[in-house]
Formats: C-alpha cells, sequence, structure tokens
C-alpha cells in the first residue's frame, strides 16, 4: 500500500508592524499596518483651481475654452480630473 502525504497546511506569518498572523505576502504586513505606511496618493495633486464666469455659470476648460456644465454632472468631473496635476500616465500595475 502506498503511504497518503499529509494534506498541506496554511502556513501564517506573523506581520513585521504589528505581529497580527497573515497569511504571507510580499510586504510581510497586514493590511491595516500597509494602508497606514503607504500614500497612494504620492505624486498627485490634492488641491486644483476651477473658475467660473460670475457672468454666464461656465466653467473654464483649458485651451481658453469655457463649458457650461451642471453640477455634479460627468462633464464637469471631467474638467476637475483635467486639472489634477499627476494623473495622466500613470498605469494600472
Amino acid at each position: 500500500m502506498f503511504a497518503v502525504p499529509p494534506a498541506p497546511r496554511a502556513v501564517n506569518i506573523l506581520c513585521c508592524l504589528c505581529g497580527l498572523s497573515i497569511p504571507p505576502n510580499p510586504t510581510g504586513t497586514c493590511a491595516t499596518c500597509l494602508a497606514s505606511s503607504t500614500d497612494v496618493s504620492r505624486g498627485i495633486s490634492t488641491e486644483a483651481t476651477l473658475h467660473q464666469c460670475r457672468g454666464c455659470q461656465r466653467w473654464h476648460g483649458g485651451g481658453g475654452k469655457w463649458r457650461g456644465c451642471d453640477l455634479e454632472s460627468r462633464e464637469l468631473m471631467a474638467i476637475c480630473l483635467s486639472n489634477v496635476s499627476g494623473l495622466g500616465g500613470r498605469g494600472a500595475g
């Protein structure tokens, strides 16, 4: 008869910062410690200035063009995001 090898057990490690038992990962830290020690917004501006015409209520969309947009619209969100430096050219992964 053949001997059946024991089933592999899940191996855990301790988080290098707080000591919580976690599955192994490349950083060796738990999700809470990783989130508190990593700045995902590094290199991205956290402030931007948008200009709105007092007369016609249009928004300055860059390139010398003024665009009429409703508040909370997709068009205004696009203008807002285009004014944030550091977002362009960032690849996922």
